[in-house]
């Protein structure tokens, strides 16, 4: 989607009403439409598990704020979520590098001894 080229510097939050939401993909991923006053947004939030763990309860009509990148994926406008703010509440999903936080819970969660 954004071939690698997390950039930082091009950090852009946008803030609109969650108008569908979509699971894609064989590993589920989470992907919003947010209209904004000016346009409107396809946003990747991550996978359906990392996001249940995290608690994220986001229905459609609900607003929210989105802190990303802007990309392109297949003819649409997309932002790739680094975070996002839901009801008075922040939720990281990458770091200030870009890495998906997820991947880092994963590999913690997978090395606990049970």
């Amino acid at each position: 989607m954004y071939n690698g080229a997390y950039d930082a510097s091009t950090l852009e939050t946008i803030g609109g009403r969650v108008t569908n939401i979509e699971r894609v993909g064989s590993r589920q991923g989470i992907w919003l439409q947010v209209e904004t006053d000016q346009e409107t947004f396809r946003v990747h939030l991550g996978p359906a598990w990392y996001l249940e763990n995290q608690e994220v309860n986001i229905t459609t009509d609900d607003t929210i704020e989105v802190t990303g990148i802007r990309g392109a994926w297949g003819g649409e406008t997309t932002f790739a979520a680094s975070a996002i703010k839901h009801a008075n509440r922040t939720i990281e999903l990458r770091d200030s590098d870009g890495y998906p936080l997820w991947m880092t819970w994963q590999t913690d969660q997978n090395s606990e001894v049970y």
